[in-house]
C-alpha cells in the first residue's frame, strides 16, 4: 500500500490477543525460508506509513505494542508524530510502542505517557520489559539487505518526545509489582536484547535504572527529566488470575468504566510552566500540532508570538 497514511483518528479500548491493539503496521511472512526481504519468497514489508494527530488510548495487546506496533515493515519509511499515545498495555514489550524489524522510524513531536507491560505474556520471561518503546535486534533476512555499517537494531529517529510515566511489570504470583503509583517503577525506552542503545534528543525522559534508558548530558542531548505537567492524567486498573489449566499463566486484563471520552485524562500541557514549553528543536518538526494548531504559536492566534516550538504532541497556548 503506497503512501499510506493513519491521522486524525481517535483509537481507544481494543484488545488484541496477540500484537498490535490500536493500530500494527506489519509485513507478511516469507514463503521460502531464509529469503531475504524484497526477494521472490521472502518478506516484502509493508510499504511506508504516515501516522500522525492520533489519539491511542487504553488499548491492551497480549503480546507487544499495546498501542502501537511495527513489524516486520521493512526498509520503508514511518513517520510518526504529534500522536498521543497513553493509558496502553502489552504483557510482554513496548506498551505504548514496540518496533521489531523496522529501521527507518521517524518518530517525534510525541506524547507518551501512561503505558504499562505486566511481563504475563506467554513468551515473556517475567522480568520487566521496556514500558514507553520497546525496540530489539534485527532479523539476519532484513541486516543483509540494509547497508554496511548500519545498526543491527531498529533504531527510530527520536526528537521533540514527550515519555513519561510508562512503568514496566515484573511478574509474580498471581500479581505483578512495579505498575502501581506506590511502587512504579519507571522504563520509558529501551532495546531488548542489549543490541543497541536508544538516542532521543530534545525529549521528556523519566529517570530510570534499566538499560537504554540513560538520558545523557543535558548540554548535548537537550533531553529533561522533569514532568511534564500535562492538564490531567489518568490511571486505568489491571487485575491478574492464572489460569486453572496452567498456574504459570497470568491473565491481564483492563479494568476499565464505560467513561465519555472527556474523562479518559487530558494530555495537552497544563500551562507555560510546562518544562516542554518552548525546549523543542525546530529543525524538522511539524508546522502544526495534534489539534492543527500552528506551531509555534504566534500572534495571529490570539496572544504574543512565540519563536520556539513545544516538546510534544501539543503546542500550548493560553
Amino acid at each position: 500500500s503506497p503512501n499510506g497514511s493513519i491521522h486524525d483518528n481517535r483509537v481507544y479500548f481494543n484488545h488484541s490477543y496477540d500484537e498490535g491493539a490500536g493500530i500494527i503496521i506489519a509485513g507478511e511472512l516469507a514463503t521460502v525460508p531464509g529469503a531475504l526481504y524484497g526477494e521472490p519468497g521472502g518478506p516484502q514489508g509493508s510499504g511506508a506509513v504516515n501516522i500522525f494527530n492520533n489519539l491511542i488510548q487504553a488499548n491492551m495487546s497480549e503480546d507487544d505494542g499495546g498501542g502501537l506496533r511495527f513489524l516486520m515493515v521493512g526498509n520503508f519509511l514511518m513517520d510518526v508524530y504529534n500522536n498521543m499515545i497513553m493509558n496502553n498495555v502489552a504483557t510482554h514489550e513496548g506498551g505504548g510502542v514496540a518496533l521489531d524489524d523496522a529501521p527507518h522510524v521517524l518518530f517525534y513531536n510525541n506524547t507518551v505517557m501512561n503505558n504499562k507491560t505486566t511481563a504475563t505474556a506467554i513468551t515473556s520471561d517475567g522480568l520487566p520489559a521496556p514500558a514507553g518503546l520497546s525496540t530489539g535486534a534485527n532479523s539476519i533476512q532484513l541486516q543483509l539487505t540494509l547497508s554496511n555499517g548500519a545498526d543491527t537494531f531498529s533504531n527510530p529517529v527520536l526528537f521533540n518526545d514527550i515519555f513519561y510515566n510508562n512503568w514496566a511489570g515484573t511478574k509474580g504470583v498471581n500479581t505483578v509489582s512495579g505498575i502501581t503509583p506506590g511502587d512504579a517503577d519507571p522504563w520509558d525506552m529501551g532495546v531488548v536484547g542489549g543490541a543497541g542503545m536508544l538516542s532521543p534528543t530534545y525529549s521528556i525522559l523519566q529517570p530510570s535504572t534499566h538499560p537504554g534508558a540513560v538520558i545523557g548530558p543535558v548540554g548535548a542531548t537537550h533531553n529533561v527529566t522533569a514532568d511534564p505537567l500535562v492538564v490531567s492524567t489518568l490511571d486505568i486498573p489491571l487485575s491478574f488470575t492464572s489460569w486453572r489449566t496452567n498456574v504459570n499463566f497470568i491473565g491481564a486484563i483492563m479494568v476499565t468504566a464505560d467513561l465519555p471520552p472527556s474523562l479518559l485524562g487530558d494530555y495537552h500541557l497544563l500551562n507555560n510552566g510546562s518544562p516542554a514549553i518552548d525546549a523543542a528543536t525546530y529543525v524538522d518538526a511539524p508546522a502544526f500540532d495534534i489539534d492543527n494548531e500552528e506551531r509555534p504559536y504566534s500572534a495571529t492566534q490570539g496572544g504574543p508570538p512565540r519563536t520556539k516550538y513545544d516538546i510534544g504532541a501539543d503546542e500550548w497556548m493560553p
